[in-house]
């Protein structure tokens, strides 16, 4: 046991504790994990100067350019400074437990500080005002893992996973955004919203980038988990992109992606053995989507609930195989 190698203090399954900005709640009886990071919000941008409670709310973290937005931006005063700090302290809860800051903490960390302009200062504003509304008419927002939602505990303790991207969605390098969702007791363990290396030549190819990213981030995560006791097999990984799941399955290379060679075998070895299966589901469904671009209004609200495990709804589409997606209406 733990208790027999460090000296530790147990505080009980229904006590609140904070760790490093992290705020656990736990109830054994309910089967209920709650993590937010309010007050790290509060004590970390209070350090800038700016107080939370004096801003207007924003029902999402950031808008395309050229969007109209409300509230208007101009009654938050933000420096350059400022500005950096505060792309640290997104991004930290972004990967901590607030999944719906992912894309707005990509965007900002591209920021080239050597010449800040009045968007970036404006995006950082938006999303001020998005914490703002966030503790004021959402507190504890953040990840809730239930066990109670699954028929039985083994479901509960499954993985299952979404990949997704655009296709040069970033203006200035024409790169792709991956996208990557995986779920685990009904809420989200791992997420990413991220730029790709390289500019893919087709919706494809950025579709394969982000499948294979995926695929290695899976195989560690099953690795610990294994190590944990919980053994993970034949994952289900969705994909909106038609080409994208029958080009793994298929005895042949593709010329389309015959550029990203490693890429396509490497997603083949893994498809090939017990780790995990690629299924096709609408783009509706495809929960990664949700970290690709910029949404608003009620998509924004209602895939934040979903990846966030705020919603009792199981988010587990059909398994449509390669096989059968000519008989599928997608």
């Amino acid at each position: 046991a733990v208790q027999d190698r460090f000296k530790i203090t147990d505080q009980g399954s229904n006590h609140e504790s904070c760790f490093l900005g992290l705020e656990v709640l736990y109830d054994r009886e309910l089967g209920v994990l709650n993590l937010h990071c309010d007050d790290y919000f509060r004590r970390s941008i209070g350090t800038l100067g700016i107080d939370l409670d004096s801003l207007r709310s924003a029902s999402t973290p950031i808008i395309k350019d050229g969007m109209v937005g409300s509230p208007p931006v101009e009654d938050v005063l933000l420096r350059d400074d400022q500005l950096r700090t505060l792309s640290g302290i997104i991004n930290y809860a972004a990967t901590v437990c607030r999944p719906d800051l992912a894309v707005a903490a990509s965007l900002l960390s591209s920021t080239r500080w050597g010449e800040i302009s009045v968007t970036d200062l404006n995006r950082g504003k938006r999303v001020l005002q998005y914490i703002a509304g966030c503790l004021r008419h959402k507190p504890r927002l953040g990840l809730r893992y239930c066990r109670n939602v699954f028929s039985t505990l083994t479901a509960a303790l499954s993985l299952v996973g979404y990949a997704d991207s655009d296709y040069a969605g970033d203006m200035a390098s024409c790169k792709s955004r991956s996208g990557h969702v995986l779920f685990f007791c009904n809420a989200a363990v791992y997420w990413r919203s991220r730029l790709q290396d390289i500019v893919a030549i087709s919706s494809t190819a950025a579709e394969i980038i982000s499948l294979s990213d995926l695929c290695r981030e899976l195989l560690w995560i099953c690795h610990l988990l294994a190590d944990l006791g919980f053994s993970q097999r034949l994952v289900p990984l969705y994909e909106d992109n038609k080409p994208a799941i029958h080009i793994p399955y298929s005895a042949n290379l593709s010329h389309r992606v015959r550029h990203l060679r490693i890429r396509d075998l490497w997603v083949r070895s893994i498809v090939r053995t017990d780790v995990c299966r690629v299924y096709y589901c609408r783009t509706t469904e495809n929960l990664a989507d949700f970290m690709t671009k910029i949404l608003s209004g009620r998509p924004f609200q209602n895939a934040t609930l979903a990846i966030s495990g705020y919603s009792c709804t199981l988010h587990i589409p059909p398994q449509v195989s390669p096989a059968d997606l000519e008989e599928y209406d997608g």
